[in-house]
């Protein structure tokens, strides 16, 4: 079963887009009085459409466009709600900042803000339950353990996905009668269960392992249900040439730029911390780097005494302590996206207890990854096994997964939990 299909997206686009457009008409009607010719529409159409382009970067920022699961579903309004917040912003400087289109349409840019955001909350619970109908998929687990837990629960949670999961007390004959999708760990099974998982083939009865499903639905990779087989077969470190240079060039002139950009900040950083405390303006530490080697990161002194110092917590609090590290960048040592690197004592000790833990370290770490933006109370510090565990999974999947596509996904939500001052 897919979670989420490219045909999926393109709907969510093109509904989203359609709404932009209808929200549009609606308030040239609420405006005027009277239904836009298509004269009158097209006059506006045009400059909004540069303005609807800029309104679905927002949202896939905002991650509008990933998958629906339970706790997104519940979440829709109000990230909906901080994205059309943003696209109000771009509305008003669009027109005002850009006045080739002589035109600042302001009752018409908030109605079409306010139609829109109603239109697109309307559009995806059509969508979800349109998806939602057909055949009902009966998923029948043959394996346990706190991954499949977690997959029966979302199934419960979220009707999207149509799904019925037989209880594990049902006889297996009528389990079996009744499945239409079996689960297994093939990682962890025995010659005879294999066999049985033969005939059941010509039942009709399709199969699905437990680690794939487990990252459909969420994104990450199941640590607990995986095997040195399974990153044999998943997990390489041989080279991406095309991808390497791609994104080896974006993080060089995109390093370039923003350390331009930021040079001001520097001043302003280091008058401010020389007033505040009279320190030093940076602060260095040893991280892990691809392949286990050590290098030194660089940020601005935030803490004095073990203390996080007034000047320090607004320089946390608004990640610009980061913006040396882009000098790690330029050298190669970090990429912009990418496992945030760990301090090697933290290494040390989740080698012990953590298994698979290095696999992290075969490519480059980055200022921001998969789980910085995804994992949810994400540890900035030694906080803990578990929550450490549940890191790896997010990074391993980035591993896996990693392209262009889910690179310019992560820097875009990046900026957006930027722009609402959330720690990453």
């Amino acid at each position: 079963m897919k979670v989420q299909s490219p045909r999926e997206i393109s709907l969510l686009f093109l509904g989203d887009l359609a709404s932009f457009y209808l929200s549009l008409a609606l308030a040239i009607f609420l405006r005027s009085g009277n239904w836009p010719t298509w004269t009158q529409f097209s006059t506006l159409a045009v400059p909004f459409s540069f303005l609807f382009f800029a309104w679905i970067i927002v949202f896939v920022a905002s991650d509008l466009y990933g998958k629906q699961t339970a706790m997104a579903r519940r979440r829709l309004p109000g990230v909906l709600f901080n994205a059309q917040i943003v696209n109000s912003v771009f509305g008003i400087l669009f027109f005002y900042l850009i006045p080739y289109f002589g035109i600042a349409p302001k009752t018409i840019l908030f109605i079409c803000l306010v139609l829109s955001f109603a239109l697109i909350i309307l559009w995806r619970r059509v969508l979800s339950t349109y998806l939602s109908r057909g055949r009902k998929e009966v998923i029948l687990f043959l394996c346990s353990g706190p991954e499949v837990a977690e997959l029966s629960e979302e199934f419960r949670q979220n009707k999207k996905y149509n799904v019925r999961v037989l209880p594990t007390d049902l006889p297996p004959d009528q389990a079996i009668e009744q499945a239409t999708l079996v689960v297994i760990n093939d990682y962890d099974s025995r010659s005879e269960d294999e066999q049985a998982y033969y005939q059941m083939i010509f039942s009709g009865i399709r199969f699905a392992t437990v680690a794939d499903l487990y990252e459909e639905v969420f994104d990450r990779v199941a640590i607990g249900v995986v095997s040195e087989r399974w990153f044999l077969e998943n997990i390489s470190n041989r080279p991406k040439p095309y991808y390497d240079f791609l994104k080896r060039g974006f993080d060089l002139v995109l390093a370039i730029v923003l350390g331009v950009c930021s040079l001001p900040l520097y001043l302003l950083a280091w008058l401010a911390i020389k007033l505040d405390d009279g320190g030093s303006l940076f602060f260095a530490q040893e991280r892990v780097g691809k392949n286990g080697e050590i290098f030194k990161i660089y940020k601005f002194r935030s803490m004095k005494n073990d203390k996080v110092t007034h000047v320090g917590n607004f320089l946390r609090r608004s990640r610009v302590d980061e913006l040396p590290q882009l000098l790690s960048v330029l050298s190669g040592q970090q990429s912009l996206v990418g496992p945030r690197p760990e301090r090697p004592d933290y290494v040390e000790e989740y080698r012990k207890v953590i298994k698979f833990y290095d696999i992290r370290h075969i490519i480059a770490p980055g200022l921001s990854g998969w789980a910085q933006i995804y994992q949810e109370n994400h540890p900035h510090f030694n906080l803990g096994v578990d929550q450490t565990r549940e890191k790896l999974s997010y990074d391993l999947y980035y591993i896996k997964n990693r392209s262009l596509w889910l690179d310019i996904r992560i820097a875009l939500k990046t900026l957006n939990i930027l722009a609402r001052r959330k720690g990453i």
